[in-house]
């Protein structure tokens, strides 16, 4: 996920996305994959077979409610993180 920045990702062969901030891109890792540009991102790599996950964006536009992680929170042994880029959240679980 592009967290600010643009640039264009090349995965040779198969697609090319030119990606802003909060886009998001899920690719297998043995893919040659090459980008233009300059940004900060933050990514989430897992194992295939065994593990997954999901990123998403909550924006100060939207309901002061949300349930964030409803989808992944019912497997047994799931795990649920924040990445804040703000200076101050409240969050209530």
């Amino acid at each position: 996920m592009i967290l600010d920045g643009n640039i264009k990702l090349i995965h040779e062969g198969r697609r090319e996305l030119e990606m802003k901030q909060f886009a998001k891109n899920e690719f297998e890792g043995d893919w040659i994959t090459k980008s233009i540009g300059k940004c900060t991102d933050f990514n989430l790599m897992t194992k295939q077979g065994e593990f997954c996950g999901a990123l998403d964006v909550i924006s100060p536009d939207k309901a002061s409610c949300i349930p964030i992680f409803e989808h992944i929170s019912q497997s047994p042994g799931a795990w649920e993180a924040i990445y804040c880029l703000v200076p101050e959240l409240d969050i209530t679980i």
